[in-house]
């Protein structure tokens, strides 16, 4: 170490001794400053003699304690005599205490009025009045020009940053490198909270922070700027804070933008960044969920190659989905080695779901967790767009995999749908196409069941009902329902219905009615669910699909931002975790260890530092 700095400021031992307020002895370290200044001086000087003439010591002392009767500037400037005398070398002067600012009674404490400038210049001028020793101004100081201002005009000596730079670690590389900007930093103290909650120090505003080192960091943003390229600036720009640049970029957007504008804005801002993404009816980020025409959010994701990977399919053959998903393990696995978790974004052609997933296990094991989504357009339930690099797919599949060893996986998802009516017996399919229900066209069957004219559209049922499919006992508990919903409402021109899995003739299916109170009690269970699997971590980055019939139902709107915030809330705590989401088709996500497709539900996955040691 360069120097050693004792802390007697803040209300620790070495500063109750000093304060008046704390300090009501009777012996020979109590009463006048002189006494009370006793243990401090002889830890001075136990510490002198350790260290030698010639090494540097400084004292971190308060200007004030701001507590009734407490450590004034008069004092200070007093001690700071007595400290000289001891060879002390520097005094860095600070103020404050925890029970002051808790109990609200110091005054102007990191309040607005004081972010404005220095906090303790008083103190530096009431120390200057008495000593000669070098003085450390910490506290309020956000600017460059400040800084320079207060060194040159004799105020003090040398500045002290503290939470600028748990803000911002570059900062001073930055003021050096001729950027003088001044600090982001705003002074609320919110990165007392994680320190406090024992999950090391670090500012709740920036997201992704990686508090046990690991090779993958996050950040995200969303808008809905209309202009594209903007768009494309204002997400870049708010991921991390620092750069637009990044090494992966998952882009989610609604199908009003310009798809080439966005991948060159993208190319352009982000030009190290392998780029992948897809459309949906709607996107979500951390700001929360937005649907209109023009509709963008990002997940930036800095880090080296081999700790991820993206592989593309363009129309895959119906016929063929475990070769095509296979083929994009194979693609992943010769990126990256030992891949954890893959990101999967289908179109509503890749059905079934379940073959692609058996494609991706047959490459990466079944120990691979799959999470993801369906891609989707406006609702319209006609096609859907897929991004890789510069290339645009339309009906394809993107994935993304992590490798990234510190990192693992906690997945939860629910419906809230309950079951309705008689069952419906699957009496002519082909797989994942049912063409009749109880003898009947599947169609007419369906809407029959539901109470409703065959002529209903399907986006006139999406917000209200389902199709369901008895789930395996075993899995019941976790899911908090009977029945994984499959569909229902892909309505084909000879009144057949497309659904997400498979269905064998004599099986029977039932009507699946939208549940709102259910739905937002299962949206409860799930934040509850996904609290007990991080144990008290907080995420480093959380990705979520959903489906856009989910939320509060309201003048023939559904309202999304009431269900966002309950998943949201309890995972982030108030910290800005990053956070990527799309309203889509259908979701992948793995329940009871086994991965699956689910239709209708609210997925999260959080991606989190593991527990323990790492490799």
């Amino acid at each position: 170490f360069d120097g050693v700095q004792i802390h007697a400021a803040h209300g620790f031992l070495l500063s109750q001794f000093l304060s008046p307020y704390y300090n009501t002895r009777s012996d020979d370290y109590g009463g006048e400053l002189a006494n009370r200044a006793r243990f401090l001086l002889e830890v001075v000087s136990a510490v002198r003699n350790a260290v030698g003439p010639d090494y540097p010591v400084l004292v971190k002392l308060n200007a004030r304690d701001s507590l009734p009767g407490g450590f004034d500037e008069e004092q200070m400037a007093e001690t700071a005599v007595l400290l000289e005398a001891a060879g002390v070398d520097c005094v860095e002067l600070s103020g404050g205490t925890m029970r002051a600012y808790f109990a609200g009674e110091f005054a102007g404490f990191f309040s607005p009025p004081l972010r404005d400038g220095a906090y303790y210049r008083d103190g530096a001028r009431a120390y200057r009045a008495k000593t000669k020793m070098p003085l450390m101004l910490v506290g309020g100081i956000r600017s460059l020009e400040e800084s320079d201002e207060l060194v040159s005009g004799g105020i003090t000596d040398y500045v002290s940053l503290a939470r600028p730079l748990i803000r911002q670690p570059t900062l001073v590389a930055r003021w050096k490198a001729g950027h003088g900007t001044a600090a982001d930093c705003i002074s609320d103290n919110g990165c007392f909270r994680p320190g406090i909650a024992r999950r090391g120090v670090h500012c709740v505003h920036v997201g992704g922070y990686r508090t046990r080192g690991g090779v993958l960091t996050f950040g995200s943003a969303s808008t809905a700027t209309v202009n594209t390229r903007r768009a494309v600036a204002e997400c870049l720009e708010s991921a991390f804070g620092d750069g637009t640049d990044c090494d992966l970029l998952i882009l989610h957007t609604t199908i009003g933008h310009n798809f080439d504008e966005l991948l060159d804005e993208a190319h352009r801002l982000a030009p190290s960044a392998r780029i992948v993404g897809c459309t949906g009816s709607g996107v979500i980020g951390r700001e929360g969920a937005s649907e209109t025409m023009r509709s963008l959010a990002v997940m930036g994701v800095r880090g080296p190659r081999g700790a991820f990977a993206v592989a593309a399919c363009d129309r895959p053959d119906p016929s063929d989905l475990v070769g095509a998903g296979a083929g994009l393990a194979r693609d992943l696995a010769r990126q990256a080695s030992g891949i954890h978790t893959v990101m999967c974004y289908p179109s509503l052609a890749v059905l079934p779901g379940d073959d692609l997933l058996s494609g991706i296990e047959s490459i990466l094991g079944a120990d691979v967790r799959v999470v993801g989504g369906y891609a989707m357009d406006n609702a319209k339930l006609k096609t859907s767009f897929h991004f890789m690099e510069q290339r645009t797919y339309e009906m394809g599949v993107v994935a993304v995999g992590f490798a990234d060893p510190s990192l693992e996986l906690a997945a939860r998802v629910n419906h809230g749908y309950r079951p309705m009516g008689i069952p419906l017996e699957v009496t002519r399919c082909d797989g994942v196409r049912i063409y009749e229900l109880d003898g009947r066209p599947a169609w007419a069957a369906f809407t029959a069941a539901l109470g409703l004219p065959s002529s209903t559209l399907p986006i006139e049922i999406v917000p209200i009902a389902a199709l369901g499919k008895e789930l395996e006992p075993e899995y019941r508990e976790e899911y908090g329902s009977e029945y994984r919903i499959v569909g229902g409402i892909l309505r084909q021109s000879d009144d057949s219905v497309l659904v997400g899995r498979s269905c064998r003739e004599g099986e029977f299916l039932r009507t699946m009615e939208r549940n709102e109170n259910a739905m937002f009690a299962g949206v409860d269970r799930l934040g509850e669910q996904l609290t007990a699997d991080l144990r008290g971590r907080i995420p480093v980055a959380v990705f979520h699909a959903d489906c856009g019939a989910r939320g509060k139902l309201s003048f023939n709107r559904i309202l999304k931002d009431e269900l966002v915030n309950k998943l949201q809330q309890p995972l982030c705590r108030g910290e800005n975790v990053p956070w990527l989401g799309i309203y889509g088709g259908s979701e992948f996500c793995p329940l009871g260890g086994r991965n699956m497709v689910h239709s209708y539900t609210s997925a999260v996955f959080a991606l989190v530092e593991k527990e323990g040691p790492i490799q």
